[in-house]
């Protein structure tokens, strides 16, 4: 599904799909419910996947890289060793994710949430994370962390402050 052709916008893909090297490079996904499905090696690169449900996914070394995750549901999902480099995820909900050696480089992440992910050794050159949350994320050896925007945001333990979800309108 690489270049100009987009995917059929009636098919869902359903719990489980497996769609191991899937190539969606500049794909309109908006909307789409993809979740459950393992998509390890997919290309995204360039994708429009707003409002789309990725929870649950297995998408080790997927390519997200310069795709719109506006609002984008990962919760639960792999993305190990992931290519997200300079992606829109403005108001995405990492809930749960694992991002180990992923590369979230001149990402765009403002008030997207990260309850619970696990960023171990992930690659945040000039991500901009302003105002996003990460409760409970695990963030031991993430790398150009200095490099990075964390301007107001919540790196708070469940145990000292509950983590408080903004209203939808308020992240977008």
């Amino acid at each position: 599904m690489a270049g100009e052709e987009n995917v059929d916008t009636e098919v869902e893909f359903g719990l489980h799909a497996a769609l191991i090297g899937a190539e969606f490079e500049r794909a309109d996904l908006r909307g789409k419910n993809l979740s459950g499905a393992n998509m390890t090696n997919a290309s995204f690169r360039g994708a429009d996947l707003t409002d789309a449900d990725l929870s649950g996914c297995k998408l080790i070394r997927a390519d997200f890289s310069r795709a719109c995750l506006h609002r984008t549901k990962f919760n639960g999902a792999d993305l190990t060793g992931a290519d997200m480099s300079m992606a829109y995820m403005r108001a995405a909900d990492f809930t749960g994710a694992i991002f180990r050696g992923a590369i979230l480089k001149r990402v765009t992440a403002k008030n997207a949430i990260f309850y619970g992910a696990d960023l171990r050794s992930a690659n945040v050159f000039q991500a901009e994370f302003m105002g996003s949350l990460f409760n409970n994320a695990r963030l031991e050896g993430v790398k150009h962390a200095e490099a990075a925007n964390f301007f107001g945001t919540s790196l708070t333990e469940e145990s000292e402050q509950s983590p408080t979800t903004p209203d939808q309108d308020s992240r977008e």
